[in-house]
């Protein structure tokens, strides 16, 4: 199906457009994975975002994250606006924006919630506020090569149960990686293909949906059943998600 001047006919049975375009999307944290989930998104035809971060764009993001040199300086909200309205030609009155942490009046009714926060206090404090608000809600967390995804359906008594086990508390912790080895291009930009792909999987009601995906891009395999392996290898290796 074509809107404006993109075709987007390679995909439409894997995403009608018409489906896509009635989404709306909260994504809270606009870093790494956050960004390059928007722009996916975005490609994909879903049009209305809501998008919350107090940060702005650095030097030091353009290397992870999907900004380019000339936003450096402007806030990663209004950065990430700016592309997905020029380059996937979303409406500027459909893309929401929210300049601040996140509170309690950011809260609204969405289809989906992707929680990509850097730090897990955060992601607790918006799963509580969104958790009966969303009707699904995505945690994905980095770290240097690693990925870990959350799903969770509204209502699923059986994923939030289990989603809870994987909500750490704070005084966890993990090592911090060498700061030239905590986050790389290829990883963030597979997070965020891999949130937009539960998204769409859910969308279209495909069966089984993944509720937890965990992928070692170091040794190039993947959980989605069995993740307290992962989870114990990553203690070992010391590495810490964000």
């Amino acid at each position: 199906m074509k809107t404006g001047n993109i075709d987007r006919a390679r995909h439409e049975d894997l995403l009608p457009s018409e489906m896509a375009a009635e989404l709306r999307v909260m994504v809270v944290g606009c870093g790494a994975i956050g960004s390059w989930t928007t722009v996916l998104l975005a490609k994909m035809g879903v049009r209305q975002f809501m998008l919350c971060d107090p940060d702005v764009v650095e030097d030091v993001n353009v290397s992870v994250q999907a900004y380019g040199v000339l936003t450096i300086g402007d806030t990663k909200v209004e950065a990430l606006k700016k592309t997905i309205v020029r380059d996937a030609e979303c409406e500027n009155e459909e893309v929401l924006t929210k300049v601040g942490k996140w509170n309690k009046s950011m809260v609204e009714d969405v289809d989906v919630c992707v929680a990509s926060m850097d730090n897990l206090a955060g992601r607790q404090e918006v799963w509580e506020g969104m958790k009966d608000r969303a009707r699904l809600f995505v945690d994905p967390r980095m770290g240097g090569q690693f990925l870990e995804i959350h799903a969770v359906e509204r209502g699923d008594k059986s994923g939030i149960a289990e989603y809870k086990k994987a909500i750490y508390p704070v005084s966890e912790t993990f090592t911090e990686e060498a700061c030239s080895a905590r986050a790389v291009a290829y990883t963030a930009a597979m997070g965020g293909a891999q949130v937009a792909n539960v998204i769409r999987q859910w969308v279209m009601k495909e069966t089984p949906r993944i509720k937890t995906f965990m992928f070692d891009i170091v040794e190039g395999r993947a959980w989605t059943q069995d993740p307290e392996m992962l989870r114990k290898l990553l203690r070992e290796r010391g590495v810490k998600r964000v």
